[in-house]
């Protein structure tokens, strides 16, 4: 009896080929995966702004309940502490979630379930920081000088900042990080300069800088910008005081100055009212010369 045999291989890829595949495979991660990563933190971005948007009505709504009086940065308890100007606003929100970023880091760890997480914590480090030099006033620097100031101080709603992203940014850090905590306050670019040598007001600093600092000529950003943080992809989240909130470019966070490279944040001041969009209620109110 004779057999009848099929002389032909098995087919399959050969090492060329397959190198092939893979270089196809790799060139299309590498497109891919930025693209992916770019929707990611476009999402954050949003649910970001979101956020922000909760946390100006919530400021609204404060606003209607005193008698349109802005809330203060902090106010001081002798018996509770100091409250931070979001624990203020707490009847009115739902969660203290809305102030975390989620495109910011937790190194404390105090946005999970940890022993960290209490508002004790959240009020100060909060991913957005509260205009608080352009919408208080805080007197003779005591714990319970921080005082509200009348909403109809202010002269430009729709283009007042009232939050920003914020990262705080120490002595060790020579530019802005999205690396750091958060903290609950921001400062206006000018307010720091006309504040710092006034007699009756005080402002914040991480005894080095607290204003909007350029003085390294060369660099490309500023060094030092008030603790605010431009986190989303070279631009800031921003709420206003009329109740609408939008991205911004760092460069639109401190126009109508003339911080350019080089300059002190001593040195800063407002060149424009029309596009600063700070506030600038210290000078109005004559508590700065």
């Amino acid at each position: 009896m004779s057999y009848r045999t099929n002389s032909r291989k098995a087919s399959g890829f050969t090492l060329i080929e397959l190198l092939v595949v893979i270089a196809i495979i790799a060139i299309l991660a590498a497109i891919l995966f930025p693209v992916f990563a770019q929707a990611r933190e476009k999402a954050r971005t949003t649910s970001c702004l979101s956020n922000m948007k909760q946390a100006g009505l919530a400021w609204q709504m404060y606003l209607q309940d005193y008698d349109e009086t802005m809330v203060p940065a902090f106010t001081y308890d002798p018996a509770q502490g100091t409250y931070y100007w979001a624990k203020l606003q707490d009847p009115y929100t739902k969660s203290w979630q809305i102030y975390h970023c989620p495109s910011a880091p937790d190194p404390f760890g105090i946005w999970g379930g940890g022993p960290l997480a209490w508002y004790g914590n959240w009020q100060v480090y909060g991913n957005l920081g509260y205009n608080y030099l352009g919408l208080s006033i805080w007197l003779n620097c005591t714990a319970n000088g921080a005082q509200g100031v009348s909403y109809a101080s202010v002269s430009r709603p729709a283009g007042t900042i009232l939050y920003a992203d914020s990262a705080y940014q120490g002595t060790a850090d020579p530019m802005p990080t999205n690396i750091e905590h958060g903290f609950s306050l921001v400062q206006a670019p000018a307010q720091y300069a006309a504040i710092v040598p006034a007699p009756l007001t005080c402002t914040y600093y991480n005894g080095v800088h607290g204003g909007w600092d350029w003085t390294t000529a060369g660099a490309a950003t500023p060094n030092f910008t008030g603790w605010t943080i431009n986190r989303h992809t070279q631009g800031d989240n921003v709420a206003f005081t009329d109740g609408h909130a939008k991205f911004q470019r760092l460069a639109q966070m401190y126009a109508g100055t003339n911080l350019h490279p080089g300059l002190s944040e001593t040195a800063v001041v407002v060149t424009d009212t029309n596009t600063y969009q700070w506030g600038d209620l210290n000078s109005v109110i004559g508590q700065v010369p």
